[in-house]
């Protein structure tokens, strides 16, 4: 019994340690992407944006929300006391999950360019846009340098859309 005990303390300090490394990360790239978004937003007074993250980020917090309260409802003293820091920790990675989905289905789209996941990607740099079906669809940005960006369908369909319109204003210029 003893073994089992020692274990589960363990594992609490696994999941304590994982929640703080993913909630710290979060929080960075969250304070990073709106800083440099604000920089994007300063640079292009055409600025237009694009927000898909109601969907994901809503569901993320629901569950976090959900996970917490039945958590502390469920809370009774003694041996599961031992089990409401694991349940704690994974409440607070939905959390974090939905923060992530705000920055991640969130695209600004200037003129020339477009702010997507913290970086400025200018349209003249894109080479190829490919889509990639299965149970999660997504879109693959093929850039100039050779780098490849992974992105949601819609966000790669909107971005493929924008593009045009640029290469149409661009040629009647």
């Amino acid at each position: 019994m003893e073994t089992t005990g020692m274990m589960v303390w363990v594992l609490n300090g696994i999941f304590i340690l994982l929640g703080v490394y993913v909630v710290w990360t979060t929080i960075a790239r969250l304070l990073r992407y709106k800083k440099e978004a604000k920089h994007f937003e300063q640079g292009h007074s055409d600025l237009e944006v694009l927000r898909m993250d109601k969907g994901p980020s809503s569901g993320m917090f629901a569950l976090g929300v959900l996970v917490l309260y039945l958590t502390f409802m469920g809370f009774s003293d003694g041996y599961e006391a031992a089990y409401l820091l694991i349940y704690v920790c994974v409440g607070i990675l939905f959390f974090a999950l939905g923060i992530d989905y705000t920055m991640r289905y969130r695209v600004l789209f200037g003129a020339d360019s477009f702010f997507f996941e913290g970086q400025c990607i200018r349209f003249r740099m894109i080479k190829k846009i490919t889509y990639q079906d299965g149970l999660f669809k997504k879109g693959m940005l093929q850039l100039s340098k050779g780098e490849e960006i992974t992105c949601p369908y819609k966000i790669a369909k909107a971005i493929e859309d924008k593009l045009g319109v640029w290469k149409k204003q661009r040629k009647h210029k």
